[in-house]
């Protein structure tokens, strides 16, 4: 939230706004938000409490960087494929993605890592695979 705070500041528009014009459009994701929308009622899921009963919908009015993100299966998708190019970033910023934190690039780290083989980048998990690197 300090991140969301800090750039709705600096910029004078809010979290919506910013990623609407910066993330959502250029990747054509339509179907995605920080607040709800009425359009997403017809395709919403939900999940389910323990006696396997839909829990409700949150429909958010106010942006939440850190938990109200509403988007579907094909625009997280184009997000996934923009990240490890680094869609839209300056190659330095880009690089940040991919390069374990360590003393120099002091990017935060998660305080408790739950897999000591996921070495953490800025924000991004890294992993070496059978298959290569996977984000």
């Amino acid at each position: 939230m300090f991140l969301q705070k800090t750039l709705e500041y600096l910029s004078g528009k809010s979290l919506e706004t910013i990623v609407q014009e910066e993330i959502f459009r250029p990747l054509h994701m339509e179907n995605s938000s920080f607040v709800w929308r009425a359009s997403f009622a017809s395709n919403a899921a939900t999940g389910h409490d323990k006696a396997g009963r839909p829990t409700a919908i949150y429909k958010f009015a106010e942006p939440y960087a850190a938990f109200s993100l509403l988007t579907s299966a094909s625009d997280y998708n184009r997000f996934l494929q923009a990240l490890p190019i680094g869609w839209g970033l300056k190659p330095a910023t880009a690089q940040l993605l991919l390069t374990p934190v360590n003393a120099a690039n002091r990017c935060i780290v998660p305080a408790s890592p739950t897999d000591a083989s996921i070495a953490w980048a800025c924000g991004i998990g890294l992993v070496a695979t059978s298959q290569g690197p996977a984000l």
